[in-house]
């Protein structure tokens, strides 16, 4: 139903000062007719092209996906071939009594992996690279860091496996759960690499963003702590065990998310543990 008009018995008496009201804003809306439109427009369109924006993005980060998959497998396949190239060849007796041996066979081309990854995976190596420098702050270019600094990983590689990570975790914020994986794995790389002091930054940020990742941050905490005591900072180390003790111990005076069942409690034996070897090192210094 349309609201009803009322008018005061002033503005009924006087007509004409009505009917003046009305074509002032009659000719103000005429007058900006343009610029009201055009208003609308923007924010018709705005709406609209917000949406067509969000379906490209999805759309490129889909087809990133599928490129690091494809990417993936490739180095899936030739892993398998090195690993079947160095598998124990059947002997040849019980071969030839299963029937499997032929008279004259043409010797199998046996592929042999070398030290560097980057020899024995050039192809799916480049593409993960190439994702990962693409669209660094992509789902994609996450995985395909993340599978990089593995790859250098098991070939004992770890300044390699650290370089992977830096395109993507540049900057303060932890966007999500991958994000959030390459920025720990990276402290993780630095600590085994000595970069003790880097390691207690790059992990820190983690502390800073907790938002949904409290099931990180235990973990974390407690490589933090042992960096500490690396870089013979004692008392920060200390702090840190006795916050990851008190977490389980005393769940009611924490802020903030409860603690995890399973992280929480790992934590919170291991710091237990290392706070008793603290305490025996401090004895025998004589402190």
């Amino acid at each position: 139903m349309d609201k009803k008009i009322e008018f005061t018995k002033a503005e009924l008496k006087n007509p004409d000062k009505v009917l003046a009201n009305l074509k002032t804003g009659f000719e103000w809306s005429a007058a900006h007719s343009k610029a009201v439109l055009t208003f609308l427009a923007i924010f018709i369109f705005a709406g609209g092209g917000w949406t067509v924006y969000s379906v490209v993005q999805q759309q490129t980060e889909d087809k990133l996906q599928e490129n690091f998959y494809l990417a993936e497998k490739k180095y899936i396949d030739l892993r398998k071939k090195f690993e079947e190239a160095q598998a124990p060849k059947v002997n040849e007796k019980d071969a030839a009594t299963k029937g499997a041996t032929k008279k004259n066979k043409t010797p199998e081309i046996v592929i042999k992996p070398s030290t560097n990854p980057d020899v024995d995976y050039a192809g799916p190596i480049k593409e993960l690279k190439e994702l990962t420098a693409a669209s660094p702050s992509s789902k994609a270019a996450l995985l395909s860091a993340l599978f990089l600094s593995e790859i250098y990983s098991n070939s004992n590689k770890l300044e390699e496996a650290l370089q992977s990570l830096d395109p993507v975790t540049k900057g303060t914020k932890v966007n999500g759960l991958l994000s959030a994986l390459a920025i720990k794995t990276k402290g993780n790389f630095q600590a085994n690499l000595n970069q003790c002091a880097e390691a207690v930054q790059t992990w820190q940020r983690l502390n800073q963003n907790s938002n949904g990742l409290s099931f990180l941050t235990a973990d974390v905490k407690l490589k933090m702590a042992l960096c500490y005591e690396k870089m013979d900072q004692i008392p920060q180390a200390e702090i840190i065990y006795k916050e990851l003790i008190d977490r389980v111990k005393n769940p009611s005076q924490q802020v903030g998310n409860s603690p995890n069942t399973s992280t929480d409690q790992i934590a919170s034996r291991e710091a237990e543990k290392f706070l008793r070897l603290l305490k025996l090192k401090k004895d025998q210094r004589g402190s």
